[in-house]
């Protein structure tokens, strides 16, 4: 018996010393998988967030270069974070009234393309006039912060681009609630899944090998360790408390500036069990927003108007691709040239 379980211990430290191994072999020899390398959130009011001087509840790490790449393949990109923990690189402080500020959580933010192709960089290009990105994930009251933040850092804002998520950030403010996504798969597995995925670039490797080889993808899904993208995603029944607290919520925020509220569409208007419900979630969105005198642009038609509107998605991502960010760069840039009375002072 005593030799049975040294021999197992043996074999056991081997395989912990052959894992530990591997993952710096991983990291040394490819270092985009190095998750230590990979974006990630100052969260709190830890000593990062004390020197950028405001309680935020999370930002960028001032100053800091970082890697956002997927497994799926689907992104791999730079991000640069200036003095404020904004993905921008232009000095807010040097803001005039007649400049833009985009505000929004991921989509604002860029997730998954490069700098130079976002929403507020591709809006400058075309409109000549300068637009600054405050977009960082989070929810609406987040974003109120934001805006605080960057006032509290010098900004001069006037004109505002709120881009809302109905996907991911319709809910009922006024209450806690737990949004739950169409996923059978067990929490606690997610929970490992998510941690490997923040801590390993073994695990990195090994389900990127996995979602590039069909076969083996396909053992993963029928097993539940992976969830097909469109099987992932929030579905909804139609909430009209959520749809009235959110568009409180953003009222209160655009009732300060010159501002413009673009709504993305939830891909479950496209795809899923419940895309009536979704859908009416997305209208009466607008209508509440409207009923508040909140100006709003709705993306549905520009995303179905060539029949392919969840290839405005990446293929394993709810996040926009970069030529998404350039169509509704366009739309944003003709609605602000043809309402000046809103804009007033958008003229470059």
């Amino acid at each position: 018996m005593k030799k049975f379980i040294f021999a197992a211990l043996s074999i056991i430290l081997a395989s912990v010393i052959s894992v530990f191994a591997m993952e710096y072999v991983v990291r040394m020899a490819i270092p985009a998988y190095d998750p230590s390398g990979h974006v990630k959130f100052v969260v709190g009011k830890a000593s990062t967030m004390e020197q950028v001087g405001y309680p935020l509840d999370q930002i960028g790490r001032p100053d800091s270069v970082q890697r956002q790449i997927k497994n799926t393949g689907d992104y791999d990109v730079l991000i640069r974070f200036n003095k404020y923990g904004f993905r921008d690189t232009k000095d807010l402080s040097e803001s005039t009234p007649k400049d833009f500020f985009v505000l929004g959580d991921s989509l604002s933010f860029g997730w998954g393309v490069d700098a130079d192709k976002n929403l507020s960089e591709q809006l400058g290009k075309i409109t000549k006039i300068q637009f600054y990105n405050i977009g960082i994930p989070g929810d609406l009251v987040f974003q109120k912060t934001l805006i605080d933040y960057a006032k509290k850092k010098g900004a001069s804002i006037k004109n505002l681009i709120i881009l809302f998520s109905n996907e991911v950030r319709l809910k009922n403010y006024e209450k806690k609630t737990v949004i739950k996504a169409s996923m059978e798969t067990g929490s606690s597995l997610m929970s490992v899944k998510m941690y490997l995925m923040s801590h390993s670039a073994l695990y990195f490797l090994v389900t990127s090998f996995i979602h590039r080889t069909p076969t083996l993808k396909q053992i993963a899904v029928d097993s539940g360790f992976l969830i097909p993208n469109l099987e992932g995603f929030q579905e909804r029944e139609y909430d009209p408390l959520a749809v009235k607290s959110s568009s409180r919520k953003l009222a209160n925020i655009a009732k300060d500036y010159a501002s413009l509220v673009v709504l993305s569409p939830s891909r479950g208007i496209w795809s899923g069990t419940k895309r009536e419900s979704v859908k009416k979630n997305h209208t009466e969105l607008i209508r509440s927003l409207e009923n508040l005198g909140v100006k709003v642009l709705d993306l549905i038609p520009a995303f179905e108007k060539d029949g392919a509107p969840l290839q405005k998605f990446f293929k394993n991502d709810g996040h926009w691709k970069a030529e998404t960010h350039v169509l509704v760069a366009k739309l944003v840039a003709q609605y602000i040239k043809n309402y000046p009375a809103i804009f007033p002072l958008s003229k470059p």
